[in-house]
């Protein structure tokens, strides 16, 4: 089994979650990943959760991996309980981990759910692990033992414009960073700006601490809101973002005359 502490990038690869899947569930989870379809993913060893849709259904579904050959899927698909196979949904949340980027379009809300539906669980052993132990707030006084690091793409505006704006959720404990949901239980301890972050984080990706989210504009918004003074935001790791917790004004003009004018 791997370490608690080893990171996706130590140990998952393309070439990896391919060869233990097939190349028909492989071909399948890259057009799932392609298509946007991954709606959260989080890798915490030996666990890789995440969510999939599926025609008007959310799978809650992930790897557990006893070593990099004895892999069991913890998808709740009729293909996984039917024929106990690595299926496309797991793959793809492992490929969206890979590849740092997952789309978000709703929260998942159970193992396999209609829109609206409450969620629930599939077959005993099917389902993913409940989602990871919450975090905690800091005591008074005292410095927090992880901060978050929130990273946009280079043009966050063109992005959010093309309808998408994906956001990678990074927490850094011990001069380390990792993603969120790798982070050790012990150093799950944020200090204020953190705590509204994580628990949007926490409602987009349908109970998950993931590290990576594509947002939709409506999305965005609220998300974008928790963000305001936030000290750690950059684009692309490298230019600090600042969102300011006031709204701007714009400035309206009119201008009289023929064809009177709004600008």
């Amino acid at each position: 089994m791997p370490d608690p502490s080893i990171t996706a990038r130590d140990f998952l690869s393309e070439k990896l979650l391919l060869e233990a899947g097939g190349w028909q569930a492989a071909r399948e989870a890259r057009a799932i990943v392609e298509a946007g379809r991954v709606l959260s993913a989080t890798w915490r060893a030996p666990l890789l959760q995440g969510a999939v849709r599926e025609g008007d259904r959310d799978y809650r579904c992930g790897l557990r991996f006893r070593s990099r050959s004895d892999i069991e899927n913890l998808c709740g698909c009729p293909i996984a309980r039917r024929d106990g196979i690595l299926c496309a949904h797991s793959l793809a949340v492992g490929l969206a981990v890979v590849r740092g980027t997952s789309g978000l379009s709703e929260p998942a809300t159970g193992t396999a759910t209609r829109r609206g539906e409450s969620g629930g669980r599939g077959a005993a052993g099917t389902g993913p692990e409940t989602a990871a132990p919450a975090w905690r707030a800091a005591p008074p006084d005292t410095e927090p033992r992880a901060r978050l690091h929130l990273v946009f793409p280079p043009d966050p505006g063109r992005a959010l414009a093309a309808g998408r704006l994906a956001l990678s959720v990074e927490a850094e404990a011990h001069g380390k960073k990792g993603m969120l949901g790798a982070l050790a239980e012990a150093d799950r301890e944020f200090g204020g700006p953190d705590l509204p972050v994580l628990e949007a984080v926490r409602e987009l990706a349908g109970g998950l601490p993931a590290g990576f989210l594509n947002l939709t504009a409506t999305q965005a918004g609220p998300l974008l809101a928790t963000l305001r003074g936030h000290p750690r935001v950059t684009a692309a790791r490298k230019q600090p973002i600042r969102i300011d917790r006031e709204p701007m004004r714009a400035e309206l003009t009119f201008e009289e005359g023929e064809g009177r004018r709004m600008r």
